[in-house]
């Protein structure tokens, strides 16, 4: 099943970001202080916005889980912009 189309590039990225997060804090079990690089700017500041419009329910429910997955774990979450060009990873 292909998201594209349904949701933003933009908002695919944030969600892969999280995803990493999450990934990441599973192998510890201690409190970590990940440093997050993205080279989406949008993801870069939903990854510290604290909530979302009303017309964007998704989003706010997506920040409401990585805030969820930060507290149990007792982490804290910086990150990074990285510019397309310097980003040789992806």
């Amino acid at each position: 099943m292909s998201l594209v189309g349904l949701l933003s590039i933009n908002l695919l990225e944030f969600i892969a970001a999280i995803i990493t997060i999450e990934l990441t804090l599973r192998q510890s079990t201690t409190a970590q202080q990940i440093l997050a690089f993205t080279d989406s700017s949008s993801a870069l500041g939903w990854l510290h916005k604290a909530s979302f419009s009303r017309c964007q329910p998704v989003h706010d429910k997506i920040a409401r889980y990585l805030d969820r997955i930060l507290m149990d774990a007792d982490s804290a979450l910086y990150s990074q912009h990285i510019r397309g060009i310097h980003n040789v990873i992806s």
